[in-house]
Protein backbone atom coordinates (compact mmCIF):
# COMPACT_ATOMS: atom_id res chain seq x y z
CA UNK A 1 0.00 0.00 0.00
CA UNK A 2 2.58 2.79 1.29
CA UNK A 3 4.96 1.66 -2.25
CA UNK A 4 2.02 1.94 -4.27
CA UNK A 5 0.99 5.50 -2.60
CA UNK A 6 4.41 6.55 -3.11
CA UNK A 7 4.84 5.83 -6.32
CA UNK A 8 1.50 7.55 -6.94
CA UNK A 9 3.26 10.88 -5.48
CA UNK A 10 6.47 10.06 -7.37
CA UNK A 11 4.29 10.27 -10.50
CA UNK A 12 2.52 13.50 -9.58
CA UNK A 13 5.64 15.11 -8.43
CA UNK A 14 7.30 14.36 -11.74
CA UNK A 15 3.48 16.20 -13.59
CA UNK A 16 4.46 18.87 -11.39
CA UNK A 17 7.89 19.78 -12.76
CA UNK A 18 8.35 22.47 -15.41
CA UNK A 19 9.52 21.08 -18.47
CA UNK A 20 11.08 24.38 -19.84
CA UNK A 21 14.14 24.36 -17.62
CA UNK A 22 16.26 27.33 -18.01
CA UNK A 23 19.46 26.66 -19.49
CA UNK A 24 22.92 26.82 -18.08
CA UNK A 25 23.12 30.40 -20.14
CA UNK A 26 20.36 31.78 -18.94
CA UNK A 27 21.08 31.10 -15.61
CA UNK A 28 24.46 32.67 -15.74
CA UNK A 29 23.08 35.51 -17.69
CA UNK A 30 20.76 35.55 -14.73
CA UNK A 31 23.60 35.84 -12.38
CA UNK A 32 25.29 38.40 -13.99
CA UNK A 33 23.07 40.77 -13.77
CA UNK A 34 21.84 39.87 -10.24
CA UNK A 35 25.60 40.78 -9.39
CA UNK A 36 25.37 43.98 -11.48
CA UNK A 37 22.84 44.94 -9.70
CA UNK A 38 23.88 44.46 -6.33
CA UNK A 39 26.94 46.11 -7.50
CA UNK A 40 24.87 49.53 -8.72
CA UNK A 41 22.86 49.10 -5.28
CA UNK A 42 26.11 49.31 -2.96
CA UNK A 43 27.58 52.36 -4.92
CA UNK A 44 24.21 53.97 -4.63
CA UNK A 45 24.10 52.99 -0.62
CA UNK A 46 27.87 54.64 -0.18
CA UNK A 47 26.80 57.81 -1.91
CA UNK A 48 23.73 58.25 0.44
CA UNK A 49 25.91 56.97 3.43
CA UNK A 50 28.56 59.54 2.16
CA UNK A 51 25.67 61.95 1.58
CA UNK A 52 24.48 61.90 5.03
CA UNK A 53 27.89 61.53 7.25
CA UNK A 54 28.96 64.48 5.31
CA UNK A 55 25.89 66.43 6.10
CA UNK A 56 26.01 65.35 9.60
CA UNK A 57 29.60 66.84 10.66
CA UNK A 58 28.63 69.86 7.99
CA UNK A 59 25.98 70.79 10.60
CA UNK A 60 27.48 69.69 13.77
CA UNK A 61 29.96 72.18 12.49
CA UNK A 62 28.41 74.82 11.21
CA UNK A 63 25.49 74.80 13.68
CA UNK A 64 25.92 73.11 16.69
CA UNK A 65 23.00 74.09 18.21
CA UNK A 66 20.92 72.58 15.84
CA UNK A 67 22.96 69.44 15.81
CA UNK A 68 22.06 69.10 19.10
CA UNK A 69 18.75 69.83 18.46
CA UNK A 70 18.42 67.43 15.85
CA UNK A 71 19.82 64.43 17.99
CA UNK A 72 17.44 65.05 21.09
CA UNK A 73 14.72 65.37 18.60
CA UNK A 74 15.78 62.33 17.16
CA UNK A 75 16.32 60.21 20.75
CA UNK A 76 12.98 61.35 21.89
CA UNK A 77 11.14 60.14 18.67
CA UNK A 78 13.05 57.01 19.30
CA UNK A 79 12.11 56.41 22.62
CA UNK A 80 8.23 56.88 21.29
CA UNK A 81 8.29 54.48 19.00
CA UNK A 82 10.24 51.94 20.92
CA UNK A 83 7.47 52.23 23.36
CA UNK A 84 4.55 52.44 21.32
CA UNK A 85 6.07 49.32 19.48
CA UNK A 86 6.53 47.61 22.81
CA UNK A 87 2.66 48.35 24.15
CA UNK A 88 1.45 46.71 20.69
CA UNK A 89 3.64 43.83 21.28
CA UNK A 90 2.03 43.19 24.71
CA UNK A 91 -1.25 43.49 23.61
CA UNK A 92 -0.37 40.72 21.18
CA UNK A 93 0.46 38.20 23.66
Amino acid sequence: MNEQRFKHDLTKLEQLEPKNKPSQIEMMLTILATRKRQRNELIFFFVVAFIVVASTVLLMVKAPVWFILLQAVVMVLALVGFLSRRKVYSRAL
